[in-house]
């Protein structure tokens, strides 16, 4: 095998790797976007608590979509990215989550929620219905 064409080896297979982190990539933001759709949607004991600390933080509907992306754990770049917007407006609108929420950074609004989930009586339900629960 000549110099020519092991070069021409070497550049398919780098096609051929970066093709394949390109679908990856492709997948995990689906991936992303359908857990942020049913998280909006919905359904669940924690989505109502937090959509009721969402109102009384009044925040806007773009707002809550964006709080909900910064408890995942997404950076403001691929926020910007999965709502096709711009990564400066994602920052405003985590600035207003965060002085609506009263905290003053993305670790502090997380450890609130955080903190408001784990002391919410979630499991109401379940101990009222006679299932022994730990976190009841």
């Amino acid at each position: 095998m000549n110099r020519r064409e092991q070069t021409a080896k070497a550049k398919e297979r780098r096609a051929t790797v970066l093709a394949g982190i390109i679908i990856l990539q492709a997948l995990c933001a689906l991936f992303v976007i359908g857990d942020v759709i049913v998280d909006l949607g919905g359904g669940g004991q924690m989505a109502e608590v937090m959509e009721g600390f969402f109102e009384d933080w009044n925040l806007t509907p773009a707002e809550r979509d964006v709080a909900i992306m910064i408890l995942k754990g997404i950076e403001n770049e691929a926020i910007a990215n999965v709502r096709n917007t711009a990564p400066g407006t994602v920052r405003a609108q985590a600035t207003s989550i965060y002085t609506k929420s009263g905290t003053h950074g993305r670790a502090q609004f997380v450890s609130l929620c955080m903190e408001e989930l784990m002391s919410a009586d979630l499991f109401a339900d379940e101990a009222n219905n006679g299932h022994d629960s730990a976190l009841a």
